[in-house]
């Protein structure tokens, strides 16, 4: 998510909620992220845990939505998360672990879940020429191979990784891992449709 224009420095134009009940319409879409054709439909996609919704944080990507339980909010990593959401425009929402857990589907989630938007690069505005080399995947499944080839790329001096259609990105939430081999918000990755 892009910060708004026209935005002072520590000026808040997000907002912040709370929501407690499973009931809730924005729970019910949200949860409905965990299926691949909800995922598209909407073109956002859930990411769970601090380590994750921070990395993403520290390259720019900040979510819509940031969901967390009231046991993150000491924490300064979440504080500060909560303050980029805020600043960028995005919504911050205390909720509990039952909330959460039926956003992630997990019977003991993680004390914070980021709703960001589905990265899309046009293939003709990625710059080919800053390296010889670039690879290209399609519908990869398996995030074992997504560790690979990055790894296989950094190691020949590719530019990127272009990833089409069924995006890893997502892998960690159909697949249920806890990582993703050599994959982050930080890695080179184009995803073009």
């Amino acid at each position: 998510m892009t910060p708004k224009p026209g935005g002072q420095p520590g000026e808040q134009l997000g907002r912040r909620s709370r929501i407690d009940s499973l009931s809730n319409p924005l729970v019910k879409r949200l949860r409905l992220l965990r299926e691949k054709r909800h995922r598209r439909a909407e073109g956002l996609f859930l990411a769970e845990g601090l380590r994750i919704v921070t990395e993403a944080r520290e390259v720019g990507v900040l979510p819509r939505w940031l969901f967390l339980t009231d046991a993150a909010e000491g924490h300064r990593l979440a504080a500060d998360m909560v303050a980029a959401v805020l600043a960028s425009g995005g919504e911050v929402v205390s909720t509990s672990a039952a909330v959460l857990a039926k956003l992630s589907g997990k019977d003991n989630p993680q004390t914070v879940v980021g709703i960001y938007e589905e990265p899309r690069t046009a293939l003709a505005s990625i710059d080919r020429a800053r390296a010889p080399l670039w690879l290209v995947a399609e519908r990869l499944r398996d995030p074992g191979n997504l560790g690979t080839m990055l790894r296989t790329g950094d190691a020949v001096g590719a530019g990127g990784l272009i990833l089409i259609d069924e995006w890893v990105a997502y892998l960690r939430q159909i697949y249920k891992v806890e990582w993703l081999p050599s994959g982050s918000f930080d890695a080179n990755l184009s995803f073009v449709q």
